[in-house]
């Protein structure tokens, strides 16, 4: 259904590792570059904080914890 949907050829999955593979990192900077406002993007990250958060720390970014309704945990 996703291919008659999206019209896509017959061998689009067969295709489809090889034409992943042939994107490069340059191809994947400039979409982002264009597509992506890098003032307001924001990371969001779910799971066992404790765990997580050294490692981010490491990164020198803000870190805002927020509780599972989104308030801000202090």
């Amino acid at each position: 259904p996703r291919m008659v949907i999206h019209d896509l050829p017959d061998d689009y999955f067969v295709r489809f590792p090889e034409m992943v593979s042939a994107v490069s990192l340059a191809d994947v900077r400039a979409a982002a570059a264009e597509m992506l406002d890098f003032d307001r993007l924001k990371i969001v990250i779910a799971g066992d904080a404790a765990a997580a958060e050294p490692g981010l720390r490491e990164l020198g970014i803000p870190i805002i914890r927020v509780d599972y309704e989104g308030r801000r945990l202090e």
